[in-house]
């Protein structure tokens, strides 16, 4: 097969996505390969084991490299985490032509100065969108190339973060054999992949409820207004239930995944009960529904009461006219859209991946929504003229030691 493929990573706190993918005929996202680990040497969004990280990496592209074949030369990969900053900035350039007409230059230098007016050198470009322009005092243009004027104004939406978080992503990924197409925020990628062009449009608050962290990003006529990372997820909740229930971790996120409720009063079935196993591996006693939901219902209150003052301190509160879509692993949580609808007073629904053809059914589950927003970003890079990685996938060290990984993991 060609070598006309993307390959997207989505490292999480709690495991590590790749896929594999390339447009389809119908101008969707046609997945070639799925590997999913249940470890990334993350937490709250951020490396804290390197070589966890770089195992991970290699283990989730090796399952889905193994379908078809093939064999992954750089990624596409997301970030995310507490340092993770996003900021509405302004750049505004005199038309230096003599008939006033607007070139590409003008353009870049408009976005160049708003870049060099708000980042601060200790940070490093993730994100830039821009979100219209200003053409002497008409705004709302996309596209002022062609366009006459005097002044240009850019108003551009960048995605920053702390350097060494990022550069420890990309060390993983150098490090694990595979070079670096680009690095795109988390929450963007969920967003292409879970939200409509109405909803954005409208106004949208998006929230990935990760394992580490949840993200939250605002959409407003049809571009990103704000985002923000909130260092809680489905982790605490599985913290909160091995406390309260004296279980170890790996009972307690079975106990959440499998009968877990985040609003009492939904339950109907009180007497159900369900045993627990200590670290031993033996049942040494029953829980009920009730007490699991009177543990993990104020954790989820929590996460979004919270989320709702960022909402709040936005001032797009009242903007919001599609209301609330979570995506994330933690959004499937029996009870939480109507836990969500309780506390925002709006509308709330589950977003799953949409534009894909389904490699296999588990695809179209919230949990993979940033590792398929992650496939399409890929897909409209590579559409676009001149786009290489930063790693060059056709260095020879880098073909040299995947040839020999690939020997090795026949072997053993």
């Amino acid at each position: 097969m060609r070598d006309d493929f993307v390959t997207a990573l989505d490292l999480g706190t709690s495991k590590t996505c790749v896929l594999l993918g390339r447009e389809s005929e119908k101008g969707k996202g046609e997945i070639l390969g799925v590997g999913l680990v249940s470890f990334s040497g993350l937490k709250k969004g951020v490396i804290i084991d390197l070589k966890k990280s770089i195992a991970s990496i290699e283990k989730a592209v090796e399952e889905a490299e193994r379908p078809k074949n093939l064999t992954a030369h750089s990624l596409f990969v997301n970030i995310n985490g507490n340092h993770v900053k996003g900021i509405n900035c302004q750049g505004t350039v005199e038309i230096s032509n003599k008939n006033q007409e607007i070139l590409k230059g003008d353009v870049d230098n408009s976005i160049q100065m708003a870049k060099a007016s708000s980042i601060s050198t200790d940070r490093q470009l993730i994100d830039g969108i821009c979100q219209e322009y200003i053409v002497d005092s008409q705004g709302g243009i996309e596209k002022p190339i062609g366009m006459f004027g005097k002044k240009l104004e850019a108003k551009v939406f960048f995605v920053t973060g702390e350097k060494n978080p990022i550069h420890n992503v990309e060390k993983s990924i150098s490090e694990a054999g595979f070079g670096l197409d680009a690095i795109h925020l988390g929450a963007l990628a969920s967003a292409e992949s879970v939200l409509t062009e109405e909803e954005k449009g409208i106004g949208v608050l998006l929230l990935d409820l990760g394992a580490g962290t949840t993200e939250m990003a605002i959409y407003l006529n049809g571009v990103i207004k704000e985002i923000s990372v909130l260092p809680l997820g489905g982790d605490h909740i599985t913290n909160d239930l091995a406390i309260g229930l004296r279980v170890p971790l790996t009972e307690s996120e079975r106990l959440k995944k499998n009968y877990g409720w985040c609003l009492e009063s939904l339950i109907t079935d009180h007497k159900l009960e369900i045993p627990t196993v200590n670290s031993e591996g033996k049942s040494f006693y029953k829980v009920g529904l009730t007490s699991l939901a009177e543990i993990i219902e104020p954790r989820a209150e929590e996460i979004f009461f919270l989320s709702k003052q960022m909402l709040d301190r936005s001032g797009y509160a009242n903007l919001i006219g599609a209301g609330v879509v979570l995506t994330g692993g933690t959004s499937l949580l029996k009870g939480i859209e109507q836990l969500g609808k309780k506390i925002f007073k709006m509308p709330v629904r589950i977003g799953k991946p949409r534009n894909i053809v389904e490699f296999e059914k588990t695809i179209n589950s919230p949990i993979f929504s940033t590792a398929v927003g992650l496939l399409d970003y890929g897909l409209k890079k590579r559409r676009e003229a001149g786009h290489r990685p930063r790693f060059s996938q056709n260095n020879p060290l880098v073909k040299c030691y995947k040839k020999v990984r690939k020997t090795f993991s026949d072997f053993f």
